[in-house]
């Protein structure tokens, strides 16, 4: 328990880099799934499903990638709009739900990936101005492929785990969300230059791969 509180404590605001945050979030999951942790720490006691509540950017591959963390560390994923009441714009809100270690482990992996993401978005569309003189389509070209490669890499450890979504946590969020669907994001991307897309998707599975696969613990 020790070993995994600190690998769970273990986040940029305290001082870790954002690989090695990822890579301790990763660990502590297997370790909490290896050992079954969360029910030797109370079996008399049911498991409480939990919500994280997390105000997004209306981009198209935010939602995507969150979808793909939370199928792949056991949460079920809800994306809600509502109306700011200063301000009077609409907000958008990702709902991580599930058990609090899975919870906190997903919510704290796609904060770092979506700064990763939006990090390389701005140097590929730099670049493809400076090479083709165009950045259209490339942010959701690179975007798409980075979430491709993370679904891949994250999968592949799922189904080594067995880890899946609990019935309690889909019955949870279809008590709070009735009648809801799971829907497919789909990325518009605008051909303006094949090249620079072309660029953009190479990069983006290459940076998608590195920021999950290389930072796996062996």
């Amino acid at each position: 328990m020790n070993k995994i509180m600190a690998l769970l404590n273990k986040t940029v605001e305290n001082g870790a880099t954002e690989q090695e945050a990822i890579a301790a979030g990763l660990m502590a999951q297997r370790l909490m799934k290896k050992y079954k942790i969360s029910e030797v720490v109370d079996t008399t006691k049911p498991k409480e499903v939990i919500r994280n509540d997390i105000k997004i950017k209306t981009k198209t591959w935010i939602s995507s990638l969150a979808g793909v963390i939370g199928d792949n560390f056991c949460c079920k994923v809800i994306r809600t709009r509502a109306i700011n009441v200063i301000t009077r714009k609409p907000e958008y809100i990702i709902k991580f739900y599930g058990y609090k270690q899975d919870v906190k482990v997903a919510t704290k992996m796609f904060n770092i990936l979506c700064e990763l993401i939006d990090r390389g978005i701005v140097k590929q569309k730099a670049l493809a101005k400076r090479k083709h003189g165009t950045s259209k389509g490339v942010q959701n070209a690179y975007a798409s492929s980075f979430i491709r490669a993370v679904n891949k890499a994250l999968s592949e450890q799922c189904k080594a785990l067995q880890l899946v979504i609990s019935d309690q946590v889909v019955a949870k969020v279809n008590e709070m969300h009735p009648g809801i669907k799971d829907r497919t994001v789909k990325f518009k991307i605008e051909y303006y230059s094949e090249a620079a897309i072309s660029d953009a998707r190479k990069q983006g599975e290459i940076d998608g791969r590195e920021a999950t696969e290389r930072r796996k613990s062996k």
